[in-house]
């Protein structure tokens, strides 16, 4: 791991030895702990100073206990759960480890309410010993790291809908409601994606290249443009079901002098935020001879997207983000013909 990212333990005092061991667990992954320990005397008022620290953070570590610690005077919210919530609005990846509950002991009240809640939203570890600590940290810290620093590829359709439909399958799909964006070059090359997406209800817009478009085709290519939607309900259908194909999917073909291969899914919430969850983008290189006999290096989208990027992935923003922003030019320049949309049962594309 090239980059040493920052990673913020929060727990109450009682946990002195659990938090020893976390910063101990935080530098054997080459990360710098972010630990009140730490932090050097200061007259600025202590919620300035965690949410200073926690802004400056990669991930964070929280020990809960039994007792919910120091309680902020003019929030009414103890230190923790005040480090918890601002971690929550920063959506910083989180490591949570609950302390086990021996027989006898219960946590105070408002603990005990703040433990159900991250077991309610979280996938949750536990620990008896504090010497397992090291040991949990440990292993939660690399594998997101890992995730967050590789991206996964894929070489086939089949390939690229098996991660959509991982995606589907997954918790954020059920944080609000999924829709979908698949820019291809001609819908014969979507079809795979475009059924894990349809046959799980998510709204979806297909955008594949016009008969129009500006660069000349093949006979091959035209042909292809001009059969594939034809056909299209017929291979999307589940048998002996039918698919409300006018509410789920919308088609459109795009006529402009380049091309961009991608899946967007965002996340619609109850409140009416969009959030990017899922993107996957290729690109390919080839030669083409001029007739001038030159050779020269092309390079543009392939016919699949090849490279699978979620949100914890560095890459992540700026790909969901330019994909989101084509769309975003498209639909503004619709006037102009830069896409039309497209009845599937027949039409332009």
């Amino acid at each position: 791991m090239n980059k040493e990212y920052k990673v913020f333990i929060s727990s109450t005092s009682d946990l002195a030895q659990e938090r020893a061991e976390a910063i101990r667990a935080v530098l054997a992954c080459n990360c710098i702990p972010v630990s009140m320990e730490n932090w050097a005397a200061s007259s600025a008022d202590p919620v300035s100073r965690i949410t200073e620290k926690l802004a400056a953070c990669d991930y964070f570590v929280l020990l809960a206990g039994y007792r919910s610690g120091t309680t902020l005077k003019e929030l009414g919210m103890p230190y923790v759960e005040l480090e918890y919530e601002y971690a929550s609005k920063r959506d910083l990846r989180k490591v949570i480890l609950l302390k086990d509950l021996k027989p006898g002991e219960e946590p105070d009240p408002r603990q005990l309410e703040f433990r159900t809640r991250l077991s309610d939203n979280h996938a949750i570890q536990t620990w008896r010993d504090p010497h397992d600590i090291a040991r949990l940290v440990m292993g939660s810290l690399f594998e997101m790291i890992v995730f967050r620093e590789s991206a996964g590829v894929v070489k086939t359709n089949a390939e690229l809908a098996d991660e959509v439909g991982r995606y589907l399958e997954g918790p954020a799909r059920f944080e609000g409601t999924a829709r979908a964006y698949v820019l291809q070059y001609t819908a014969v090359n979507a079809l795979e994606v475009l059924r894990k997406l349809l046959w799980a209800d998510v709204e979806t817009d297909l955008y594949v290249v016009s008969e129009d478009r500006v660069r000349a085709l093949s006979e091959y290519q035209e042909d292809r443009l001009k059969k594939n939607l034809l056909h299209m309900p017929n291979h999307l259908e589940p048998i002996g079901q039918k698919l409300d194909l006018d509410r789920l999917l919308h088609v459109y073909a795009y006529n402009t002098p380049g091309s961009l291969r991608a899946v967007l899914i965002d996340t619609v919430l109850p409140t009416g935020k969009v959030r990017h969850e899922f993107v996957a983008v290729s690109s390919y290189v080839y030669m083409m001879k001029e007739p001038e006999g030159k050779l020269i290096l092309d390079i543009r989208g392939g016919e699949l997207p090849s490279i699978v990027l979620r949100p914890r992935h560095d890459g992540f923003d700026l790909f969901s983000r330019l994909v989101a922003m084509v769309l975003r030019n498209w639909q503004e320049f619709r006037d102009m013909g830069t896409i039309q949309p497209v009845a599937f049962s027949g039409g332009k594309a």
